[in-house]
């Protein structure tokens, strides 16, 4: 995979950032929430929870790894502006 360089003023970059960090941060309250209601479906112990866990499990990793994603781009970004600035 080729990389592309951005050339980013401050504010563009600071834009990009906080954009970056509120998705992550948005994606891990997301699965988060999934977490909490895949233990009250636990606790139920319906048996006609089990589908509705199974997915509740699949969209949590999901979400968990679009915040990985953004993460490490926002990571990316960072280090290109630091290797900008040296």
């Amino acid at each position: 995979m080729s990389m592309i360089r951005l050339e980013l003023s401050n504010r563009d970059y600071n834009t990009i950032a906080e954009a970056l960090l509120e998705s992550a941060l948005d994606w891990e309250h997301a699965a988060d929430e999934l977490g909490r209601l895949h233990q009250f479906c636990v606790r139920t112990e319906d048996p006609a929870y089990e589908t509705k866990l199974a997915r509740l499990d699949r969209e949590q990793c999901c979400h968990r790894r679009l915040a990985r994603r953004r993460r490490a781009v926002l990571e990316r970004l960072q280090k290109q502006k630091e290797a900008e600035s040296c």
